[in-house]
């Protein structure tokens, strides 16, 4: 799948544009602040039905507005058409239309139209902790199961349910379980099985894929692992649940007194080492973006394997401070996707790469202040 043609009003700092792409590479450059990333947000908006960079819809409204529309024109595998669009009112919020069907629930968007999406934002993946690494295998397997992303929604509910009557129980300072604690308990058991048994299951897989990439773009020396450590593990659901059981038991108190779980999917750990080292504390700038550029590539073949159709690439502005020789064969590999779309300030930077600027097969679009309205200026 892939998309041909994209229509915005009232996005970001973009008035009114349309764009269209291309099979293969395509290439939006432009000056700083002109609008290119804003384009590969509302594609990732229609994907993930937000903002990877704003928490709230009002943000991506351009300033005097109180809406914003992108509608999007996208082949599927069998080269049949389809019609994307997300509509969003500042007094009335977001909806999305799939194929001429309006979308009932936001989260059923999610793996319809799957993506890989890399930006500068996604540097704190592989320099920050856990939080943002279980964010990230979250969100890979959201695209590609929809019974993960049902189960994952599903226990955040419950948590939060969980953790208010914690609240309760210290107002009431009643410091051990009851039985509303055990129904939690139970309802929140399956949900955690699965996440972490398909947490454990898809790591196991990335693994596998992210080595063998890095020692053929990067080195066959060095030894690259991640590693995954979840707050609770079993063999299977009965020693899961026990394993769980047992920890509450003992510390249920403590959950209790401060009013939130201190157990569970929300606390794995997940750890990058490169040469028994953790990425975290030793890499420079130049060596996260391109771990984070080999877990795109990675991510992008899973996608393909599991949903059995190609990813769109999305890279903003995600080649500067690489060495030209790794960032020569990233730029390759996606290249011969079934699309990518790229962004820079410069045609140069990627003449510099290798890129056939002016190959038919590459689609250039110059993004610029005077053609706001119009479509692709070549």
């Amino acid at each position: 799948m892939y998309i041909e043609k994209i229509h915005l009003k009232q996005f970001r700092n973009l008035k009114k544009i349309e764009l269209y792409f291309t099979n293969g590479l395509n290439i939006i450059y432009g000056e700083n602040g002109i609008g290119k990333t804003s384009i590969l947000e509302a594609i990732y908006f229609l994907c993930f039905t937000r903002s990877f960079k704003s928490k709230q819809d009002n943000d991506l409204v351009k300033r005097g507005n109180n809406y914003f529309q992108i509608a999007s024109q996208w082949k599927d595998n069998y080269d049949k058409t389809l019609v994307i669009k997300g509509n969003f009112l500042k007094s009335k919020g977001k909806k999305f239309f799939y194929d001429g069907t309006e979308i009932k629930k936001n989260s059923e968007m999610i793996g319809k139209t799957p993506i890989v999406f890399q930006s500068p934002e996604n540097y704190i993946i592989t320099s920050g902790g856990s939080k943002f690494k279980r964010i990230y295998f979250d969100k890979l397997l959201s695209q590609i199961s929809k019974e993960y992303l049902t189960d994952l929604l599903d226990h955040v509910k419950i948590s939060k349910q969980r953790n208010a009557y914690l609240k309760i129980l210290a107002k009431r300072k009643q410091f051990y379980s009851d039985n509303q604690i055990d129904v939690y308990n139970e309802q929140i058991l399956p949900l955690m099985w699965r996440i972490y048994s398909k947490r454990n299951s898809i790591i196991k897989e990335f693994n596998i894929k992210f080595k063998s990439l890095f020692k053929e773009i990067v080195s066959e020396s060095l030894e690259v692992k991640i590693e995954y450590n979840p707050s609770i593990s079993g063999e299977n659901f009965d020693q899961f649940s026990e394993n769980y059981k047992t920890k509450i038991d003992d510390n249920i108190g403590k959950e209790i007194a401060l009013h939130r779980s201190l157990y569970g999917v929300n606390y794995d750990r997940i750890n990058f080492y490169r040469d028994g080292k953790l990425l975290e504390n030793f890499a420079s700038q130049g060596e996260h973006k391109l771990w984070m550029n080999i877990m795109k590539l990675s991510e992008g073949k899973i996608i393909a394997e599991r949903k059995n159709k190609e990813p769109i690439y999305l890279f903003d502005d995600v080649f500067a401070e690489l060495d030209v020789s790794n960032s020569k064969k990233i730029i390759e590999k996606i290249s011969n996707k079934q699309q990518a779309i790229v962004t820079a300030t410069d045609l140069n930077d990627l003449q510099a790469l290798g890129v056939n600027t002016d190959s038919s097969d590459v689609n250039i679009i110059h993004l610029k202040q005077e053609t706001e309205g119009k479509t692709n200026e070549i």
